[in-house]
């Protein structure tokens, strides 16, 4: 989620644990990749753009040795973005995590503001 979108939710009282990307996204999608490698992860096969994200999905160590993780899938990761950030928010928990299609829908999501 984003920054005004947590921002937001703090100001209503609600505890909200905020996630730096720069420093935290590797390890989130190392976390991301070891709870797939487990079978931990049910993902929609019926969301055609999250897979193809996923599947040209690549690290590059960079001259200055910082790590770019990005999708050369039509220029965008945000979805597989957000979906490995939505495992990572189960980290302390450790479950198994399921996502839901109908729930992955942008104007679902859009409905729940």
């Amino acid at each position: 989620m984003g920054i005004a979108p947590a921002d937001t939710l703090e100001r209503k009282g609600l505890y909200i644990t905020k996630f730096n990307p720069t420093k935290e996204k590797l390890e989130a999608y190392e976390y991301f990749r070891t709870k797939m490698e487990r079978n931990e992860i049910v993902l929609p096969l019926s969301y055609p753009k999250l897979i193809t994200e996923l599947k040209f999905f690549q690290y590059e160590v960079l001259g200055s040795g910082r790590v770019s993780l990005h999708s050369q899938a039509s220029g965008s990761d945000d979805i597989a973005d957000a979906t490995c950030f939505a495992v990572w928010g189960t980290k302390e928990s450790g479950g198994i995590t399921v996502l839901d299609p109908q729930k992955l829908d942008p104007q679902n999501l859009m409905r729940l503001w």
